[in-house]
Formats: structure tokens, C-alpha cells, sequence
């Protein structure tokens, strides 16, 4: 039961950002409207999805399964793990342009370069702020 709460707490931060980032997406225009929207979401993405990881981490830290010592160790294996859901992102936007007629990917490498830079930020910033309170 532990774990279920676990997987829920950890996971939550990232699908209420998606529930919004689709709501808002489907029901307004925000997203060709406001220019900084995109971003703030990635790098909101970025820092939930790092919550998620940084749940885990520190789960299993204290069950002594996985031993990190180094902050630095730990920031990295963070942001990477955000790096890989961020690639993987942008290739699903990427194969929905090429399957469903869209532009969700926005048709250039700078946006998909840009969008994981700041997921990669958002990352950092959460992993400055809380590293330090892992146990």
C-alpha cells in the first residue's frame, strides 16, 4: 500500500500539469497567443517530472536499496532522468505530426531544442531547491 501512495504522490504534480496543459490547449488559444506559455510550461514540466524522480530516488534511498552520496550525484541522475522523459516527449510530438495531421511539433529544430533546454532547467532549479532535503 506504501507503494501505491508512493507512485500516486510521486506521479500527481506531472498529470495535473497535463490535464491543464491539455485543457488550456483545447480550450483557448494560449498557445499561439501568449508567447512564453510553451516555456513556462516545459520547464514546469521539467521540475514535475523531477519531483516524480526525486520521489523515487529518495524512496529509495531510505530503504537502502539505492545508496547516492554526492548532491551532485544525485542532481545528475535527476536531471537526466528529465532529459530522457523530455527526448521522449518531443518525439511523440514529433510521430503525432507525422501520423495525425497537427503541428503540435511547430515545425522546427530550435522550438525542440529550445523546449528540452528549458525541461532541463526546470529540472535544475527543482534539484537545487530540494537535493539538499533527501534523507
Amino acid at each position: 500500500m506504501e507503494q501505491i501512495r508512493l507512485f500516486f504522490r510521486a506521479i500527481m504534480p506531472m498529470w495535473i500539469l497535463f490535464a491543464f496543459h491539455v485543457v488550456i490547449a483545447s480550450a483557448t488559444s494560449v498557445y499561439w497567443d501568449v508567447a512564453w506559455f510553451d516555456d513556462a510550461m516545459h520547464a514546469a514540466g521539467g521540475a514535475a517530472t523531477a519531483f516524480a524522480v526525486w520521489t523515487f530516488l529518495n524512496f529509495f534511498v531510505q530503504k537502502k536499496t539505492v545508496v547516492v552520496s554526492p548532491a551532485w550525484m544525485k542532481m545528475l541522475f535527476i536531471v537526466g532522468c528529465v532529459a530522457i522523459v523530455g527526448i521522449a516527449w518531443e518525439v511523440f510530438e514529433f510521430l503525432h505530426d507525422v501520423y495525425f495531421p497537427s503541428f503540435i511539433q511547430q515545425g522546427s529544430i530550435r522550438d525542440t531544442v529550445g523546449d528540452l533546454v528549458l525541461d532541463i532547467f526546470g529540472a535544475f532549479i527543482f534539484s537545487l531547491l530540494f537535493v539538499r532535503r533527501m534523507r
